[in-house]
This record gives structure tokens, C-alpha cells and sequence, in this order.
């Protein structure tokens, strides 16, 4: 975002010098000048009456992440922060990941094996970010290879409406892997768009960003549609002086190493969503395809220029809301379906590299019988398809006095189908070759493959209730069962008491059980040549209690936001490590970087006493990152 603002910056100046090109200068002020200033002038005017709002109406907008349904923010039962598009606007950020760095107890890091990101909150996290859930309008964006968010994922902000966030666990809601937090990323729907709009940016390091967006009626339906472009060929100017093929040339005598070297970061991104809405039904798709998507370090912390990750995902999501059509009873349905579908090249380690090798064909440093050169590298490509359909029945009662009770049932299917071609590992080579090609065996669906097909099914019951016992009072308990077809049953409960102190001031104690779920990649990693699964793994778990206040201030054109969080979790020991044997591959690995095997052994997390302070400024919004945009109202033209 930083290395965009000399585009920024740019422009701006051209503006102000009357030097922009003639095209984008007319668009920039309006291929129709008078319907299209008064479009501008209405959004604008939307986002200042946004950023006017008092304390007490920025407090009531409402939220949906912490319960289940439509509660005011400072009646949150949790730790809740909400991003809106106009804020997004105003801070310029291009991805999901540079706003989530603006929420207080978020971190993002990029993952050092599958290069994803891995969020942190309050400092909780582990190695591969299936700590955190992420949802996408309330629908699961997690899969069971890996037990985090699908691989590569990446989300432009142009098409999201607000994002939702809870700090702390939401398994009582949401089930697995809410363990340390929750994500909702809410889309924009045709109220939000009123027409067609599109643009698109340019920055350095060879990056583009467009996009499409319409949002009208068509036979009853509200329709909303949406079609995102990203690429970048990534910093080259991060330099890597060594990697772990450093150290091997060290240890052997080669030379193999390519440090050094520039990271690989470079990416390309399709994002489509399409939304149909009508009173009762609710109708989403979504689709993103990346493509060449770059290594960074390297899956083996060894530079690899030349391998990429490539991944397809899409979801369905059709829902059903009685809405009013009872008086006290509201019925929801949900059916969705996911599938994702990761393809890769890696050069685990370089061209000309030599190894030793054990009789299974992999790395072994205590026991190889022979050292092999790789002329071409040492190559996997691991992929694999994964499919997730789900259905939720939920009923929403609210004929008790200050009473609001939600019953919900649910059932997922999780399977991934496995595929890889490699030219090492067993039944491949057994150490006895002196030199390996670059000719790779195809070893899909034998025994010999890194994760064998596997599949799971999950039913989940689970009750609240909401109950407003007291003015500016409301308590919310529930609790949720989950049932795992392999690794059996989990009790999740939870309880938040809050208090509307003032328009200003909210406090709340929270009590919340969590659990996460072990992946499939950690129960059933076979032939791999970093990391080996345990089928003996049982669920993470993570009790916690916080009390919090949350204080809102209006100050001219900051929207402070305070909160001072008393946050104790505790995990009980109950996550077992991955097996490792004395002579595998995964031990030299550790040895060879210095670093702890990449596993997972719950702890009992430190209380944590953390003062936290958010401002958004809307000075400047005027200069978004934005080089061409235009806005099409329907109504004018």
C-alpha cells in the first residue's frame, strides 16, 4: 500500500496542475457532468453523514457476529469491532489483510510453509492459522486439509460492505476453529451499489488492480454483482543472502544454492460474487481463481523462482428466512457448498542439488544409503480438491417477555481427494540412484502419496438465549455440541453479561469455551518430507474469561475507540504432537534451520491486561489510492 502512494501522490499533483490525460481526466470529473457530480456529491455526502454519526447512533449500529443475529454493537455480547466500507475507503487498503491490521489485538503475518495468512490475536496463534475463523456472509471459508482458511486466499475490499470482527472464542456459535477469534466479511448488496461502477489502480512492483460492480432489480430480484482483478509481480528488492540450500552447500560442498536471491510474492487473482435477493430467499455465489501464485522463501525455506501454487474455490450459499411471516417465530435454513481445488510446482530444493537419501526415497541425514543429485531439483506438486457441503435449520423465538431463543441444528461433510507427482519419496527412488531427472512419477491415489483420500462428517446442535432482564442489561448463555465422525464429541458454552453504562460506555464479562478441530494434514501426513501427521490427535481447547469496557468518543474527524481488556484464556493440554521418528525427514529439516518441528502442543495461555486505541481519519479521502473510477447511477442515465 506504501509503494502505491508514488501513484498516489502522481495524480494527485496532475489534478491539481491540470495535467491528467484527457481520457481519465474526463472521467475523473464525468463523462456526463451533471448526473454523474451529483452521484459523486451523493456518496460523498453518504460518507460524511457516516463519520457524523453521534456516539449514540454509532453505538446502536448493528451487529450480527457475536450472536447469531442483529444485536446493537454496544450490546455486543463479545469483543466486537466492525469496519465499514466508507472506513476502508478512507484508510486506502486494498486487501482484507491491510484492514485487519487496523483492528486492535489483530496481527498479520505470512505463514513461512504455505505462505498464506496467519492472523494472530491478543497473541494467540499457531503455525498454520486455523485458529482464527473466517467467514464470508456467514458462510465457512475453512478447509479440513488444512483446517484454516482455503489455501491462498486472498480478498480485494472494492465488494466488501463491512467486516465483523470478535476478539475471542466463538465455538458456541460457530464451532470449530472460532478458538481465538472470528472474521465475518460482509458483501455488498444491491442497495449498497444503486448501479454500475468500475475502475481500477496501479502501483509499483508491476501491480494492477480493476474492477466491476452492479447492483440493480431484475423480475422481483435485488441483484448484485461483482468482478475483481488483482496482479502484482511482487517486491524484488527483499533480498534473501541465504536459505537452507546455503547450509546444505556448506555441509556437502555444492553450489546449488540460487541466494542470493529476491522473495517470490508475485501473484494474479480473479474474485466474481453474484447475490440475488428477494423477501424469504437469500442467494450468493462466489468465485476466485489465483493463478502463478509465487513461493515467497520457499515451501522448504529454499529460494524457487520457478514454482508457483495455483487454486480454484467456489461457493453456493442458498438461504431461507421466514422473516415476519410469524409473529414470534422466525425460521432460517441455510445449503452451501464448497469446493476448493489447489494445484503446485515447488522445487523443494534447487537444480543440481545433492541429498542424502534414505531407502524411502526421502532427505535422511542419520542413516542414507547414498547421495543422490537431483539435476532438475527435488520436486513435488501436492494438490488436491476438497469438497464441503453443509445445511443449518435454525428458529428464532421471541415470545417470551426480553426473551430471544435460538435453536439451531446443523450437518458438514468434509472430504479432500488427494493428487502429487514427485520425483522422490517411496515408490519413487529408494537412494541407490546416483543422479535423479526431472521426470516425475505420478502417485496419486497409491500409498504412496502424502495424504491419503479422507473424508468426516460433523453434526452440531445448539441453543441460546438472549435475555434483556434489566434496562440497558442484557445476558446471553449458550452452549454447543459437535460430533465428529473421527474424533468423537465436544461441549462448547458460553456466557456474556452486558452493560449499557451509557451511550458511550459498555462493559461486559465474558466466559467462552473453544475448540479446534485437528486437520487432516496433522492426523494423516504420510511420505512427507517436513511434516507427519498423528492420528491420535485430539481437539484444541481453550476456556476463557475477560472483562472488557469499551468506550466510543467523537472528536472532530477521529472516531477513537477505547477498550481495556482483562483477558485470561486457558487451554488445557489435550492436542497431542505430531508423531515424528528419530530418522525422519522432518527431524533434518529442524536441524537444518535451527527452528522447533512445526507441531502443535497446547499451553495454558498468560493472562493478558492490554489498553487498545483505534482512530480512523477522513481527511484526505478524496486522494484514494484509485487512479480511474466511475460510477454509472441508473436512475440518470
Amino acid at each position: 500500500m506504501k509503494a502505491i502512494r508514488l501513484i498516489d501522490i502522481a495524480v494527485v499533483y496532475l489534478i491539481l496542475a491540470g495535467g491528467l490525460p484527457p481520457v481519465l481526466a474526463n472521467h475523473t470529473k464525468s463523462a456526463i457532468p451533471k448526473d454523474d457530480s451529483q452521484s459523486a456529491a451523493v456518496a460523498e455526502s453518504d460518507m460524511e453523514n457516516y463519520f457524523k454519526l453521534s456516539p449514540a447512533e454509532l453505538a446502536k449500529l448493528p451487529v450480527e457476529i457475536a450472536s447469531g443475529s442483529p444485536r446493537p454493537l454496544v450490546k455486543a455480547a463479545g469483543v466486537t469491532t466492525v469496519i465499514t466500507a466508507e472506513q476502508i475507503q478512507a484508510m486506502g487498503a486494498t486487501d482484507l489483510n491491510q484492514v485487519l491490521e487496523t483492528v486492535p489485538g489483530f496481527h498479520v503475518s505470512i505463514d513461512p510453509v504455505s505462505n498464506d495468512p496467519n492472523y494472530s490475536v491478543r497473541g494467540i496463534r499457531n503455525s498454520n492459522g486455523s485458529q482464527v475463523l473466517l467467514l464470508l456472509d456467514g458462510t465457512r471459508l475453512s478447509v479440513p486439509i488444512s483446517g484454516a482458511r482455503i489455501s491462498g486466499f486472498r480478498m480485494p475490499t472494492q465488494n466488501i460492505q463491512r467486516i465483523e470482527v470478535i476478539r475471542g472464542p466463538g465455538s458456541a456459535i460457530y464451532g470449530a476453529d472460532a478458538f481465538a477469534g472470528v472474521i465475518n466479511i460482509i458483501s455488498k448488496r444491491a442497495k449498497d451499489l444503486e448501479g454500475t461502477r468500475f475502475g481500477g489502480r496501479v502501483g509499483n512492483f508491476d501491480s494492477q488492480s480493476a474492477w466491476i460492480q452492479h447492483g440493480g432489480q431484475w423480475s422481483g430480484w435485488d441483484i448484485a454483482a461483482s468482478l475483481q482483478y488483482q496482479h502484482s509481480n511482487g517486491d524484488k528488492g527483499r533480498i534473501i543472502e541465504s536459505d537452507s540450500q546455503s547450509q546444505i552447500d556448506q555441509a556437502i560442498g555444492t553450489q546449488a544454492s540460487l541466494a542470493p536471491g529476491p522473495l517470490d510474492s508475485r501473484f494474479e487473482l480473479w474474485n466474481a460474487q453474484l447475490g440475488l435477493q428477494r423477501k424469504y430467499w437469500d442467494l450468493k455465489f462466489w468465485a476466485s481463481k489465483q493463478n502463478d501464485i509465487g513461493v515467497r522463501a520457499g515451501i522448504a525455506a529454499t529460494l524457487d523462482p520457478n514454482g508457483y501454487f495455483e487454486t480454484e474455490n467456489y461457493l453456493g450459499d442458498l438461504r431461507y428466512s421466514s422473516e415476519d411471516y410469524f409473529d414470534t417465530l422466525e425460521i432460517q435454513a441455510q445449503l452451501s457448498y464448497l469446493y476448493s481445488n489447489l494445484e503446485s510446482l515447488l522445487h523443494i530444493f534447487p537444480h543440481n542439488t545433492r541429498l542424502p537419501i534414505g531407502t524411502d526415497g526421502n532427505l535422511n541425514f542419520v542413516a542414507p544409503v547414498g547421495i543422490s543429485t537431483f539435476s532438475q531439483g527435488f520436486i513435488g506438486t501436492p494438490g488436491g480438491k476438497q469438497y464441503i457441503p453443509s445445511i443449518v435449520l435454525a428458529g428464532i423465538y421471541s415470545g417470551l417477555d426480553e426473551h430471544r431463543l435460538r435453536v439451531s441444528a446443523g450437518y458438514r461433510y468434509e472430504a479432500v481427494d488427494t493428487n502429487e507427482r514427485k520425483n522422490f519419496g517411496p515408490g519413487v527412488i529408494n537412494g541407490s540412484q546416483a543422479i535423479v531427472t526431472g521426470a516425475l512419477t505420478d502417485i496419486s491415489g497409491t500409498p504412496f502419496v502424502f495424504l491419503e483420500n479422507t473424508d468426516r462428517s460433523i453434526f452440531s446442535f445448539s441453543v441460546q438465549d438472549e435475555w434483556s432482564f434489566a434496562e440497558d442489561w442484557l445476558l446471553t448463555t449458550g452452549v454447543r455440541y459437535d460430533h465428529y465422525s473421527d474424533i468423537g464429541s465436544t461441549v462448547n458454552p458460553r456466557l456474556a453479561l452486558v452493560w449499557s453504562a451509557s451511550d458511550t460506555l459498555t462493559s461486559k464479562l465474558l466466559y467462552g469455551r473453544a475448540f479446534r478441530a485437528p486437520s487432516f494434514s496433522e492426523q494423516g501426513n504420510i511420505n512427507n518430507p517436513v511434516q507427519l501427521g498423528n492420528p491420535n490427535l485430539q481437539p484444541e481447547i481453550i476456556n476463557t474469561v475477560e472483562l472488557a469496557f469499551e468506550f466510543i468518543l467523537l472528536l472532530g474527524e477521529y472516531t477513537p475507540t477505547i477498550g481495556l481488556d482483562d483477558f485470561r484464556p486457558r487451554s488445557p493440554n489435550k492436542f497431542a504432537c505430531w508423531a515424528i521418528n528419530s530418522a525422519s525427514p522432518a527431524q533434518f529439516i529442524q536441524k537444518l534451520l535451527d527452528q522447533p518441528l512445526i507441531g502443535f502442543v497446547s499451553q495454558p495461555y498468560p493472562p493478558l491486561l492490554s489498553l487498545t486505541y483505534r482512530a480512523v481519519s477522513v481527511r484526505g479521502m478524496e486522494n484514494h489510492l484509485a487512479l480511474y473510477s466511475h460510477l454509472i447511477d441508473p436512475k440518470n442515465s
